[in-house]
């Protein structure tokens, strides 16, 4: 035998490959793709046993490959690398493979590992015995085990809290499928459930064909059900999903979802059908037997050109119930709309149609049809008397099966200028003007025609002042603005009042020109808008501030609705105020009081208070309204409450509870649920309370847990109904 030896301060990476490569077979050697890389602390060649040791901290790289061991062998006889000692092989796309021993093919496409540890990009891991990789392609594992859970720090021997174990798993790299011989699934080491096969994709999959998790439960309304769903991976722009379900107490159920990403644009389709019975809303009435029941939503957008887009949006359901028997949609009216836009960049056409399918019990007006046609364009900053002008052209017609017709045609031209003064002061000038034309059929009018001409000029001024200090920053503003347009403004019976039924007066409109919704009525008359804004911000990221105000009509009765904040020559004071304070605290508030008495007209709170581990919420609703039809007084006052508090870094409790106030069994939703998540695995113990009856559904209690398995997929437990905190009721 003939030993060399080489000391490894002179022979490094370039003369280590050259002396192994061409120790190779010269026909092994023409087949690699690309040459090896090697780096080790010795090189030891023996010619009458014809191999190569590297020996030391050796690296071996080859395509993108790279592996790592205290000591590897060549085999010139076998062509086989054989590898020892704290093996670890780097794959390109980055998983890990660990082991005491390797024995590799040259090229590295065939591989024989004892005591092997697979980590996958996603840190969940293969482990197993023994295991090889055959055609480059195939990993098969042994006596294994897949977790996506971290191991334990002080005792890695030990059980991950779940594991599954099988006697054979094979990856198929190229396919990026997991399959399993003879599993169980085990939770803390327990054994909990065995198949003779699974498969699953691999981590690095984002999306594949196949079943979901399916949903088994049992509801008041359907009874025992099952939901099946199965995902249909189409092509990279559009996939699809399948639903089948069966209820014990409706029937059968099929629908499904598609979506499809195109060069211009997308859209999605989701429908379903089923034979049922239809609650009549009338429930002295027997419901309607064996009907076909089902819904049908599209979304869609496409951009013709640069300038051209259309958008189509269509909800549709054959009754009132339906959507929300099947928890597809909870809405009480589904808006149906098409549109052709045009944008340049000042200007801004539209050409839409809209529909309403309204699914509230006892709602006899017929849902409008609506065509809008309109035009937008504006100038260039300080193009006309330093300030820029506004053209716009609308029409808009509203057609009913019974009930108001109604038709608006609309010129509007306006112009604004902004200014800096002396001393700060900044000054907003500006002029609009509007000519609408009305046709109203079925109004209980004498003339269905009406002509509305409006002009209005307003000036708004402020001066902002800013103080930074050694904290934070502090500002004020001041502000008024005064509105001047003629006091009638033709709001009276003749014409048809679509968009401008509500009139909500707050800090949003305070100083807006028309405070209605809508364009049927318009805000004329002189008056005078005056507040102030404040607030403070820290360095650190806290912040608060607010805004409060109140409008002056210049005529002793203002031509508005009765209870609106505005029917005086003072109108109510708003308000709001604002607060956040970085991981402790968020709250928004605004208020309406009223201005003879402040007393309080509407009070809307949104508070979430607490660090992550312990957190408070509470929503406050107070709105005391008169209606603008009948003129009576109405009392709305809701309170929400809710709480998280985390037990540990990996669970948590949660519970929340809404009611009526102006109710003594005004409660209408409560829940609570107890929840663990840690890196691979989350169980949700959940229990809710639905305390309002709607017409043909009944209102009642449900308790039920997920489990959510990373990489493995989703488990929901039958929804029981068992009336755990009271009987459930039903209309």
């Amino acid at each position: 035998m003939l030993n060399r030896r080489y000391d490894s301060a002179l022979i490094r990476a370039l003369l280590l490959t050259t002396a192994l490569i061409g120790a190779a077979p010269a026909h092994a050697a023409s087949q690699t793709e690309q040459p090896i890389l090697l780096n080790a602390n010795q090189l030891i060649y023996d010619d009458k046993a014809r191999t190569v040791t590297a020996d030391g901290d050796v690296t071996f790289t080859q395509n993108g490959q790279v592996v790592k061991a205290d000591r590897m062998t060549y085999d010139r006889a076998s062509d086989v690398v054989t590898a020892d000692g704290n093996v670890r092989i780097w794959q390109p796309d980055g998983q890990i493979v660990t082991a005491t021993h390797a024995e590799l093919s040259r090229d590295l496409r065939q591989a024989f590992i004892r005591q092997t540890t697979l980590l996958m990009t996603d840190n969940s891991r293969f482990i197993a015995q023994e295991g090889e990789r055959t055609e480059g392609r195939y990993v098969r594992l042994n006596r294994a085990l897949y977790t996506a859970c971290d191991l334990c720090k002080d005792d890695p021997r030990k059980p991950p809290l779940w594991q599954v174990r099988a006697q054979r798993i094979v990856h198929d790299t190229e396919k990026q499928n997991v399959y399993y011989r003879n599993a169980t699934l085990e939770l803390g080491g327990v054994p909990v459930f065995y198949t003779p096969y699974m498969s699953h994709p691999d981590p690095n999959v984002k999306r594949r064909s196949g079943f979901l998790a399916p949903v088994i439960g049992s509801r008041n309304n359907l009874g025992f059900v099952t939901r099946t769903y199965y995902y249909l991976d189409v092509a990279p722009s559009m996939d699809a999903t399948i639903e089948t379900t069966y209820s014990a107490k409706r029937g059968a159920l099929i629908g499904g979802q598609w979506r499809h990403k195109t060069d211009h644009g997308s859209y999605t389709i989701n429908a379903s059908a089923n034979f049922d019975d239809i609650p009549n809303n009338n429930t002295a009435l027997p419901p309607e037997r064996d009907q076909l029941r089902g819904h049908f939503f599209l979304d869609a957008e496409h951009d013709f050109t640069p300038n051209w887009r259309g958008t189509l949006s269509i909800k549709r359901t054959t009754d009132d119930t339906y959507l929300d028997l099947w928890n597809y949609s909870s809405a009480d009216v589904l808006p149906s709309k098409g549109t052709l836009e045009y944008f340049t960049p000042r200007s801004y056409g539209q050409l839409s149609l809209q529909s309403y399918q309204d699914l509230r019990t006892g709602i006899t007006t017929a849902e409008p049809q609506v065509m809008v046609t309109g035009w937008q364009t504006q100038s260039a900053p300080h193009s006309l008397m330093g300030g820029r002008w506004f053209l716009g052209l609308e029409n808009r017609s509203v057609a009913r099966s019974r009930g108001t017709d109604s038709n608006r045609t609309a010129l509007a031209l306006g112009w604004q200028r902004k200014d800096v003064m002396p001393a700060g002061i900044m000054v907003t000038t500006e002029a609009n003007a509007r000519a609408d034309g009305f046709i109203a059929n079925n109004l209980n009018n004498d003339d269905p025609t009406a002509f509305r001409p409006f002009i209005q000029g307003q000036i708004t001024a402020s001066l902002p002042l800013v103080k930074v200090g050694r904290t934070g920053q502090q500002f004020i503003e001041p502000i008024a603005q005064l509105s001047i347009a003629p006091r009638q403004s033709r709001n009276d019976d003749d014409i048809a009042n679509e968009d401008s039924l509500s009139l909500e007066f707050d800090t949003t409109n305070l100083f807006s020109s028309n405070r209605y919704a809508g364009y049927d009525r318009l805000d004329g008359g002189q008056r005078l808008a005056y507040g102030i804004r404040a607030g403070w911000t820290g360095n650190s990221g806290a912040s608060i501030g607010t805004t409060i105000g109140q409008s002056y009509d210049f005529a002793d009765h203002p031509n508005y609705t009765t209870g609106s904040g505005l029917d005086t020559q003072n109108s109510d004071i708003v308000g709001n105020i604002t607060a956040s304070l970085p991981e402790m605290a968020d709250i928004a508030y605004s208020f309406r009081l009223s201005q003879e008495n402040m007393d309080p007209r509407e009070h809307d709170l949104r508070a979430t208070i607490g660090p992550d581990w312990l957190q408070g919420s509470v929503s406050y609703l107070y709105i005391n309204q008169t209606d603008a039809t009948t003129l009576t007084e109405s009392l709305r006052e809701e309170l929400g409450l809710g709480a998280q508090y985390k037990l540990s870094d990996l669970w948590s409790l949660a519970a929340y509870h809404r009611r009526d106030l102006q109710r003594s069994d005004g409660a209408l939703e409560s829940g609570a649920s107890l929840t663990y998540q840690d890196e691979c695995l989350t169980f949700s113990l959940i229990g809710q309370r639905d305390h309002v009856a709607r017409s043909g559904l009944s209102s009642g209690d449900s308790v039920f847990f997920r489990l959510v398995f990373k990489n493995l997929g989703e488990f929901q437990s039958p929804s029981f109904n068992p009336d755990i905190f009271s009987s459930s009721k039903s209309e």
